[in-house]
């Protein structure tokens, strides 16, 4: 039985039109997936057995497909219409897939931004023009991350959110959250990640305040209001990733290190991954800790461009490193 790690990394500004699931010079990935896409994926998940992907793309493996298309181990097929507009984030909820766009996506003349497929058909989630970014679903709970922007004559605003999926709408988490925003120095108030830890949910991303209280792009939800965690507060990092591995939260972002909570205190990773290193995306895989991003073999926490992060100890706060010898 193949194993697969679906972990999808694309940066619009690396990301290669017509980018292809492998090449013939690449000893570390196949070419049993076809000829790839003809442009960026963003997304993926297992949903009825299936890989799904989902991106900017209309055709994948030579297939016709709107912005999002399944493989079942031989060939690409399309979900029914597809989204009119490319795809940003996938979660499996209730026996069906939920799909997610920044953009407009105009599916039966409405303005649906999170749409659910059951395996026959596409069905609306909402009908607003809020971009969506990001989706998670755990102990049968769907969350959605949100974010408006807009302005009127002279005046701009914007405001993000974390809200819940009832069975007919969404719920808000608490009050919005907010950047304390300047156009140089920050960027726009932005949820990137929702962990389920210690009974709530942890947000993560680009933001200074929520319900009101400083939490420096790091806030716990416990089914009130949110609060920073710990002494994260202090911190001003853009957090872009986390996962949860031996009872402890990990975070990852553009603060060349890994950070890992254990309910009580944070710690940061030993060796730091490097001043200007990015940490984009967190995974497991078969018990070991995967980290996707931008990384400098130079800078000092990579030992070399063939080491491989093979597993992190939260308890001495090490991460572990083996030589790829091909």
């Amino acid at each position: 039985m193949r194993k697969l790690l679906v972990i999808a990394v694309c940066f619009a500004f690396v990301a290669p039109a017509g980018a292809r699931a492998s090449h013939p010079d690449d000893v570390y990935w196949h070419p049993w997936m076809g000829t790839g896409p003809d442009s960026p994926v963003w997304a993926m998940a297992v949903y009825d057995g299936d890989l799904i992907v989902a991106g900017d793309f209309t055709t994948i493996g030579g297939v016709a497909a709107n912005h999002i298309a399944a493989w079942n181990g031989d060939f690409w097929s399309p979900l029914g219409t597809g989204i009119e507009t490319p795809v940003r984030h996938l979660a499996v909820y209730d026996g069906k897939l939920i799909a997610g766009t920044n953009f407009d996506a105009p599916i039966g003349g409405w303005s649906h931004l999170v749409t659910a497929w059951d395996g026959f058909s596409w069905s609306p989630m909402s009908s607003d023009s809020h971009s969506v970014t990001v989706l998670q679903c755990s102990d049968g709970e769907l969350v959605a991350g949100w974010r408006d922007s807009g302005c009127s004559g002279e005046i701009c605003w914007e405001s993000c959110w974390v809200s819940s999926w009832n069975g007919s709408s969404w719920d808000i988490f608490g009050s919005f959250i907010s950047q304390d925003w300047t156009p140089v120095v920050f960027p726009p108030a932005t949820v990137r990640f929702l962990t389920r830890y210690d009974s709530q949910w942890v947000a993560g991303g680009s933001f200074s305040h929520a319900s009101g209280v400083r939490v420096g792009s790091l806030a716990a939800y416990d089914g009130e209001s949110w609060s920073p965690l710990d002494s994260w507060n202090a911190y001003t990092m853009w957090l872009y990733a986390s996962t949860v591995r031996d009872s402890a939260l990990i975070v990852g972002g553009a603060f060349g290190n890994l950070s890992a909570w254990d309910g009580s205190s944070w710690s940061m990773i030993e060796p730091q991954l490097g001043e200007f290193d990015f940490v984009g995306i967190l995974g497991l895989y078969d018990g070991d800790l995967i980290v996707g991003g931008e990384f400098d073999p130079g800078s000092g926490g990579v030992p070399s461009e063939k080491s491989i992060l093979t597993n992190i100890d939260v308890s001495i706060g090490k991460l572990i490193f083996e030589m790829d010898e091909k």
